[in-house]
Parts: structure tokens; sequence; C-alpha cells
């Protein structure tokens, strides 16, 4: 009888020592996939961010080119959207950049729009200060966009010091 109640106590501890050992086992895999998801959103976040940042500079060079229509395609490569949310869920200390990005590229492309589709009714005094206004707003999502990625940098340290 001594026996048998020594296997069990055993067979007790032992598995008490297995379910401890997958509780952690599963608890890392979960802290392992956060931490993958945290990671891959920054990377996601920073290429859109470096797309609008391109996309706007693409085309501030094409109007001073002389290219004055806007494609609905390029305005479409602005993946706001996506930005908002991963800001939101990710990394909320980027709110206040995220906006003025957003309202930086939208001036932009209103100013051009605005220019572009009224082109009869609008004296050039008006069309150049539409121009201008453009200009202006997307160099203001140019810089909410450094300031954005600089940002980023300062947050991506840190969490990789975490890992180690």
């Amino acid at each position: 009888m001594a026996e048998f109640a020594a296997a069990l106590v055993g067979a007790v501890v032992g598995g008490s020592i297995a379910l401890i050992g997958v509780q952690l086992q599963i608890r890392h895999q979960a802290r392992m996939e956060d931490e993958r998801r945290f990671r891959d959103s920054l990377e996601r976040l920073y290429e859109v961010l470096s797309n609008a940042y391109d996309r706007a500079t693409m085309l501030l060079q094409s109007i001073d080119a002389g290219r004055s229509l806007i494609d609905s395609r390029e305005i479409a490569q602005f993946d706001i959207g996506l930005m908002h949310m991963i800001v939101s869920y990710y990394v909320p200390e980027l709110k206040k950049e995220a906006a003025e990005i957003e309202r930086g590229l939208e001036g932009m492309l209103s100013a051009w729009g605005k220019r572009d589709m009224w082109t009869d009714d609008l004296d050039a005094a008006r069309r150049e200060a539409l121009f201008r206004e453009g200009c202006e707003a997307g160099g203001r999502a140019q810089e909410a966009i450094k300031r954005a990625r600089e940002k980023l940098g300062e947050i991506v340290p840190p969490y990789n010091r975490l890992r180690s």
C-alpha cells in the first residue's frame, strides 16, 4: 500500500510539474506571438509612412515638372486607413502625426484637384494660390511623416532591448 501511495504522490507531483511546464510554454508562445505582431505592425507602419512620403514627393516633383492632373490611382496609394489602424492599436503616441499626415495629404490633393477641375472658372491668381496651397499642404504632410518615422525609431529600440 505504501508503494501505491508513493507512486500516486509521484504521479501527482510529476503531473503537476508537467502542467506547470505546459502553462509556461503556452504563456511564452503567446508573448512571442504578441511581440511578433507588434514588430510586424511597426514594420508595416514604417512602410506605409515611407510610401506616403515617397508618393507626396513624387506628386510634388511631378507638379513642378509641369504635370498638373492628379490621377485617382495616385490618391489610392496613400493607405491612410491602415496607418490609423496601426497607430490606434500599437503606437498611439503617433496619433498627432497621423492626423497631421492625413490633413496634409488631403489638403494637397484637394487643392490640386480644385485647381485642375475648374481651370476655366478660375483666374490665374486663384489657380496659383491653389497650387501653392497644395504644395504647402504636401510639405506639411512630409514634415509630419518625418517626425512620425523619427518617433517610430525611438519606440523600436526599447522594444528590441526587451527581447534581449
